[in-house]
């Protein structure tokens, strides 16, 4: 019986010493970021200097609308959470401190008073950490504690 008990002990050992050896070397944190979306509302053109923000960071973002000959621009409709750094929502060029994904529209028309709609609000999915590793460590110890336990009240 001692035997049994001892087999059973070091396949526990070596169990564990596999799922925490493959586990050990965690994964990198997994940055959030904030995505920046720009579109136009009109005739002209509209572009952002940067896609994606760090969440943690405080990074400026620059957008800047440029109308077509003819037709002027009106202003921004911007969804999200943000703080005006230069600027204001009627400026052609506006910068911004956000705070969560921004989805902007430069607004044109042709001085008649002309303006179409976009309805859209983008999402970004944030991410995370996986704890399924830790999960599969804690689970086989108890497995195999249990496992002792039993064959030791057998004796």
């Amino acid at each position: 019986m001692k035997k049994i008990t001892i087999l059973f002990l070091a396949l526990f050992l070596i169990f564990n010493l596999c799922i925490f050896s493959t586990s050990a070397a965690e994964s990198p944190i997994a940055v959030n970021y904030y995505a920046m979306h720009v579109a136009i509302d009109g005739h002209g053109h509209a572009e952002v200097d940067k896609v994606d923000i760090p969440a943690e960071s405080d990074e400026l973002v620059i957008f800047t609308a440029l109308p077509k000959e003819g037709y002027h621009f009106v202003g921004w409709k911007i969804e999200g959470t943000y703080n005006i750094i230069e600027g204001n929502i009627y400026s052609p060029t506006i910068k911004l401190r956000p705070t969560s994904d921004i989805f902007a529209i430069a607004v044109f028309n042709d001085g008649n008073g002309t303006i179409a709609t976009i309805d859209t609000s983008p999402i970004s999915p944030k991410t995370g950490q996986s704890s399924l590793p830790v999960f599969l460590a804690l689970a086989a110890l108890v497995l195999s504690t249990g496992s002792i336990m039993m064959i030791n009240t057998k004796r």
